[in-house]
């Protein structure tokens, strides 16, 4: 994946600032901006070197660490409780912001983070937060078929103390008997999923 990563601001205190970076992959430096939570590149491009997997992989790796959110703190709320759910403080660029997550969707206390940053920006970060409370513990990666013409990986993953085993072929996951799905929400697995591709394209 992405080795070295550095980065600076472009046009740096103008209204247009974002964020410029450079990144080593294999030995090779390629820069870029980051504008509206898209990567442009500029040449060489990444893409005339690596499968477009991989480079969507590595932007997907820029955009987190440039989007990142830093001191994500969580405990329950209503804990033992039939609607218990996680309660987070996040420090966004110095500011502590706190919050919900209930149905999978992020709940804002007062102060939003929406008055202080880009729409874009508080999504990517939201969308970090999902990721932490939504984490599956415990991946555990082994080959199938190994050193044959269709080997692949096959996963084992403890999602709420429960494991759950699968293969991932032609970047979908495959899940073995008992499914997840039959124990939590479709979009639920869905963010696990996307996980677990996460780290086995890393």
């Amino acid at each position: 994946m992405a080795d070295d990563f550095e980065v600076k601001p472009m046009f740096e205190g103008q209204y247009h600032e974002r964020p410029q970076f450079k990144v080593n992959i294999q030995g090779n430096d390629y820069m870029g901006v980051m504008h509206d939570d898209e990567i442009k590149w500029f040449h060489p491009h990444p893409h005339k070197d690596f499968e477009d997997e991989h480079v969507e992989a590595i932007e997907s790796q820029i955009q987190d660490k440039l989007n990142n959110s830093e001191g994500l703190e969580v405990k329950p709320m209503f804990e033992g409780q039939y609607h218990e759910r996680p309660q987070f403080k996040v420090n966004i660029q110095g500011n502590d912001y706190m919050g919900v997550m209930h149905d999978d969707e992020i709940k804002w206390f007062h102060p939003h983070p929406h008055k202080d940053f880009e729409d874009e920006h508080v999504e990517a970060i939201e969308s970090q937060i999902q990721d932490k409370l939504n984490n599956s513990e415990g991946l555990e990666v082994k080959p199938m078929f190994e050193g044959q013409y269709h080997e692949r990986p096959q996963f084992k993953v403890n999602i709420q103390g429960n494991d759950y085993m699968g293969v991932m072929h032609d970047d979908e996951i495959k899940w073995f008997h008992p499914h997840p799905h039959k124990d939590f929400e479709d979009e639920h697995v869905e963010a696990i999923e996307s996980q677990i591709q996460d780290k086995l394209n890393d």
